[in-house]
């Protein structure tokens, strides 16, 4: 085929910047299968304002049209190409490190696109509309490598590192002078379609229109459905001026003054960001106090829409100093000094009420960032023109911007930045749907990093910088396993966290979290933390397997610390017992003859052993440890020892069970705080309840045993029957004006019906 030249203005250089002509080219040559184009130097190739495509939505500079029905190629595992670049490489270059820093970097096709203006841009689009039977794929990159590195690599990889990042760069200039600026200030009398061409609409008064003005169409304040924009006035007639307008407009929009400025430089400009003066008078007084939502509430401040020039419009920026970042790479001076987030003022109901701009793809327009504090208000306007390497033209501003201030484009302080977003859909039931992403090493060697590797350490930066880089690294929602693990040679799951009491690495590391739940070591304790909820209960269950061993737990080492409140499911209380029939722990021990004690410490001291030949929990014979103790100022008489040292109630006695026997062991000790004195005595009986509380009764008499007679005149320990409670009371007196220690060791040895 012949090449043909674009339809657009189009400038053809072969071997250099000079135009050449090729020589004329054969339509056809006999023998081969298609028409030679054989170029020595290359071809260069520009295009201004393209317009090949009949469709004005999709003009483009270039064409490539290639239709196949295959007749010319073999019937066998062949391929049919729409485009073929063969790139050779015959010699290159590569050293570093020594006397020689060379490097050839080779790209077969390389893809740059720069965009200053607004838009929905991308650098390369991949379309596959594939209907027929057989395999689709977008893409099959395929890299063979044989080579090494050498100083300054990066090594071998399907992909380059890619980078996604925010500019690491403030971009600040210098207003070089303003133009003479348009005086423009009436409304639409009509509405306008938007379009690439000229048009001439009508307006309520031209004065101030001349042609080549700048006008702003539609002021208005900022928004997430921003539709204002610069027009150049090319003709003014009557109550009418010509120019192009791209957006729609409704009859009423303003036609206003744009703001023309010219800059020392345009370079690294965007479309639609804010220009900050950092020059003109700014307003700090007060604090922002607080921040609900995108609304700032103000304490010691007088704002108003004209605090630094502004109108109802465009009243200005506003940054907090709470949000600014002076960490890497903005951590130095000039075009690296800090970076502030510029927020445009929507809005001023009152000399502390305020609301900002921000946005989100979903539509939020909430503020997200660090906080309240102190903060700077300064003029500012949307860019709504750049002209490379002359200035901006930007929305209307009635504040003052003059030559040789200093100016700013802010970095849009709310962006919205995901990495890699990929939908995968199937409907029918009988398709084979695998997995979405597969990664096998088919090699003959391990590699020692990760599958799927997540890291980011903000807070190595400093300067306000995030502790941590992302909220989760892996996420599941919707799926049948959350995560599925098999085949592992090493472990399964590795945590961070050591906790073992080094201290090294922090025990969040190792925390496995549910709602209101967790499990994580705890270095402290040099062990492992569980923390259920109030209404949790922590079950071990034998294993169903055929075998002698269905350990349900096995226990080695000391159990120490506290238990949470939990439910018994038997008698319907708390972990802290209330009454007599509750227990603070119930443990079920089948009766055997290698049956092991065991026993529960309650917080009071209370210590219960209990055995069931029946397999039921809280069984008929039981064993209790009970520490008894009270404080004593004077010489009251009969009082009762209890487990908390307070006085006697249902909770802190020791409350028999109805038709119960129960034999006692005591051990009392008892000491002045305020002088030396001791006693101690054993108390040994026996006490019975049968129906009820009313008959409870000491069974015979007591014996108590002198250990050692204190000097004082204290009343020797008692054993009585507390008919009104249903138990045993342990009854002791000190003297007037000395201050007495009860202690009471009580065993007791219980049979029921």
């Amino acid at each position: 085929m012949k090449p043909s030249l674009f339809a657009g203005t189009v400038l053809i250089v072969c071997g250099s910047v000079l135009a050449q002509t090729p020589s004329p080219v054969p339509s056809t040559i006999p023998g081969d299968a298609f028409d030679p184009l054989n170029l020595t130097k290359g071809v260069n190739i520009t295009v201004i304002n393209p317009t090949i495509g009949g469709d004005a939505n999709t003009r483009r500079a270039f064409n490539l049209n290639v239709t196949t029905d295959s007749a010319t190629s073999n019937s066998n595992f062949s391929d049919e190409l729409g485009e073929y670049i063969n790139f050779d490489v015959t010699n290159g270059q590569n050293v570093s490190g020594g006397l020689t820093d060379a490097k050839k970097t080779f790209f077969p096709l390389l893809i740059k696109g720069t965009y200053t203006g607004a838009g929905q841009k991308f650098v390369l689009g991949i379309q596959g509309y594939m209907y027929g039977m057989g395999d689709s794929f977008l893409e099959a990159p395929y890299l063979l490598f044989a080579g090494g590195p050498i100083s300054g690599d990066e090594g071998d990889g399907l992909i380059g590192v890619s980078t996604l990042t925010q500019q690491t760069s403030l971009v600040k200039t210098t207003i070089t002078s303003v133009p003479t600026q348009s005086k423009a200030k009436t409304t639409l009398t009509q509405s306008v379609k938007g379009g690439p061409g000229a048009q001439t609409v009508t307006v309520a008064d031209t004065t101030g229109c001349n042609v080549n003005d700048w006008i702003v169409a539609g002021q208005e304040i900022p928004s997430g459905t921003p539709n204002l924009e610069a027009v150049k006035i090319t003709a003014v007639g009557v109550g009418r001026i010509t120019g192009v307008f791209k957006n729609n407009h409704t009859r009423g929009d303003t036609i206003t003054a744009s703001l023309l400025l010219n800059l020392a430089s345009t370079t690294y400009f965007g479309q639609d960001r804010v220009l900050v003066n950092l020059s003109q008078p700014s307003y700090s007084t007060g604090k922002v106090s607080a921040i609900q939502n995108y609304t700032f509430t103000g304490s010691g401040t007088s704002w108003a829409k004209n605090m630094v020039g502004g109108s109802a419009t465009n009243i200005g920026a506003i940054a907090l100093s709470a949000d600014d970042y002076s960490g890497a790479p903005f951590n130095g001076s000039g075009a690296q000094g800090t970076l502030k987030s510029w927020y445009q003022i929507k809005s001023v109901s009152s000399g502390t009420s305020l609301t900002i701009h921000s946005y989100s793809t979903a539509g939020n327009l909430d503020y997200r960032g660090k906080g309240a504090g102190s903060y700077i208000i300064r003029p500012a306007a949307r860019v709504l023109r750049v002209l490379p390497g002359v200035g901006v033209v930007c929305e209307t501003s009635t504040a003052t911007w003059k030559a040789n201030d200093d100016v700013e484009l802010a970095i849009c302080p709310y962006p919205d930045v995901h990495g890699f977003s990929y939908n995968i859909a199937g409907y029918t039931p009988g398709g084979n749907y695998r997995d979405f992403f597969t990664v096998t090493n088919t090699g003959a060697r391990h590699f020692s990093g990760a599958g799927f590797a997540v890291s980011g350490q903000p807070a190595s930066l400093g300067g306000n910088a995030d502790s941590d880089g992302f909220t989760s690294a892996f996420k599941a929602r919707g799926v049948s396993t959350g995560l599925d693990l098999a085949q592992c040679s090493g472990v399964a799951i590795s945590l961070g966290a050591r906790g073992d009491n080094q201290g090294s690495v922090s025990d969040n590391a190792g925390k496995i979290i549910w709602p209101n739940r967790y499990l994580m070591p705890n270095t402290t304790w040099s062990g492992m933390e569980l923390h259920p909820t109030p209404n949790d209960y922590l079950r071990f269950q034998s294993s169903n397997y055929a075998g002698t061993n269905k350990d349900v737990m096995i226990w080695t080492g000391n159990i120490q610390g506290g238990l949470p409140t939990h439910i018994d499911p038997l008698a319907s209380n708390q972990l802290t017992a209330t009454a007599s029939t509750e227990k603070a722990l119930v443990l079920h021990l089948q009766p055997s003859a290698t049956a092991n004690a065991f026993e529960i410490q309650k917080n009071d001291g209370t210590i219960i052993f209990s055995v069931d030949p029946n397999g039921k929990l809280g069984g008929p014979t039981q064993e209790g440890l009970y520490l008894l103790r009270r404080v004593t100022t004077d010489a009251t008489a009969n009082v009762v020892l209890t487990t908390d040292a307070n006085a006697p109630d249902s909770t802190n006695q020791l409350v028999m069970s109805n038709n119960c026997l129960c034999v006692f062991d005591i051990l009392i000790a008892a000491r002045r705080i305020d002088a030396a004195d001791y006693g101690a005595w054993r108390l040994t009986g026996a006490i019975k309840k049968d129906s009820n509380a009313a008959s409870t009764a000491i069974l015979g008499s007591p014996v108590l045993t002198t250990l050692a007679a204190p000097s004082g005149s204290w009343t020797p320990p008692s054993a009585v029957a507390d008919t009104a409670g249903g138990g045993l009371q342990i009854r002791v007196a000190g003297a007037a004006s000395e201050t007495v220690r009860w202690v009471a060791r009580t065993v007791t040895t219980e049979v029921t019906n």
